[in-house]
C-alpha cells in the first residue's frame, strides 16, 4: 500500500499466468472503495487497464515509476 492524496494506491504483485485473478485485491477494492485512490497490479504482461473494476496493469519494469 501506498498513501497519495490522502487516499490508498494498492498494489499486488502477479508471477504467474493468471495475473487476471486476484480475489484479494477485489475484496478491498470493494470494501474500501471510497478510500482507495488506484488499484495496481504488476506482472510480466503489458499495460492494460480493466474499466469496469478500476484496476490498472503495469509490467514489472514500470514499478519504478511509482
Amino acid at each position: 500500500m501506498i498513501e497519495e492524496n490522502n487516499k490508498i494506491t494498492i498494489l499486488e504483485v502477479k508471477s504467474g499466468d493468471n495475473y487476471r485473478k486476484h480475489s484479494s485485491l477485489d475484496a478491498v477494492v470493494s470494501e474500501y472503495n471510497s478510500k482507495i485512490n488506484r488499484a495496481i497490479v504488476l506482472s510480466k504482461f503489458n499495460l492494460s487497464q480493466d474499466h469496469s473494476k478500476g484496476i490498472i496493469y503495469l509490467p514489472l519494469y514500470m514499478t519504478m515509476l511509482l
